[in-house]
């Protein structure tokens, strides 16, 4: 008897997705995150953002334009961020390990395994169209079968946040989400990211601390990172950080 399988979305987090940039003068296309060498030239002219008065996410240099590819239905971007690299699995690896042992367990991707791979840069309100977009093609293309989400840190606000917004949609179509390391209370990190700079794991030798810190000064999906408020006891002494 053939097991039927849930199909399975990917959903990454801040930083967690291959991102290209391509330049509006010239036409090329390049792969601008993770970048090491020529890293910190090429984030300062593709990687910096600036907002409107609605708080959307503009290129500052606006003969740019960056985006997430969509190879392998998704799922490219966000496996490995250095596919390049042949060494090193641990410094450069993401989501390839599960997608790995899935497809062990009978799983094939643009069948029942999928990743949404995106701009990891713009708000979660930015983004909920294209994923609302994701989970209803995922859902057509398994044959309306429900989805089993797996997020990482901020794709789980994504996830939390369009679930908040349109209950039903999701509970047509989701059948189990694993969010792993969720930042549902915010993260210490983008302290060190405002404070100091922070560029993702990426050594200072190839960016600098400076470039990244600018870049989540006005990256609006930093913004969403932010310890919530209300996880502070009334002395103002934080409930998880001790």
């Amino acid at each position: 008897m053939t097991k039927v399988l849930s199909p399975c979305l990917f959903v990454h987090g801040c930083g967690g997705s291959i991102l290209y940039g391509k330049d509006l003068l010239t036409g090329k296309t390049t792969q601008i995150y993770p970048k090491l060498l020529g890293g910190d030239k090429t984030s300062q002219r593709f990687m910096l953002v600036d907002l409107d008065s609605n708080a959307n996410t503009h290129q500052r240099d606006q003969t740019t334009e960056v985006y997430a590819p969509q190879d392998n239905y998704g799922l490219y971007a966000c496996a490995t961020l250095l596919p390049q690299l042949q060494f090193m699995h641990d410094y450069h690896a993401y989501f390839i390990d599960i997608q790995k042992l899935l497809k062990k367990n009978g799983y094939t991707e643009g069948k029942n395994m999928f990743g949404y791979s995106y701009d990891w840069r713009k708000s979660i309100i930015e983004l909920i169209p294209s994923f609302l977009e994701r989970v209803e093609e995922v859902y057509q293309i398994s044959g309306q079968k429900r989805l089993t989400i797996i997020s990482h840190s901020a794709g789980s606000l994504i996830v939390r946040t369009a679930f908040a917004l349109i209950p039903d949609f999701f509970s047509e179509r989701i059948k189990n989400w694993i969010g792993i390391a969720s930042a549902f209370q915010g993260t210490s990190r983008l302290l060190d990211c405002w404070l100091r700079g922070y560029a993702l794991g990426i050594p200072e030798m190839f960016v600098k601390r400076r470039t990244f810190r600018e870049l989540q000064l006005t990256c609006q999906m930093a913004h969403w990172l932010i310890e919530p408020l209300h996880f502070r006891d009334e002395d103002s002494t934080s409930k998880y950080i001790k």
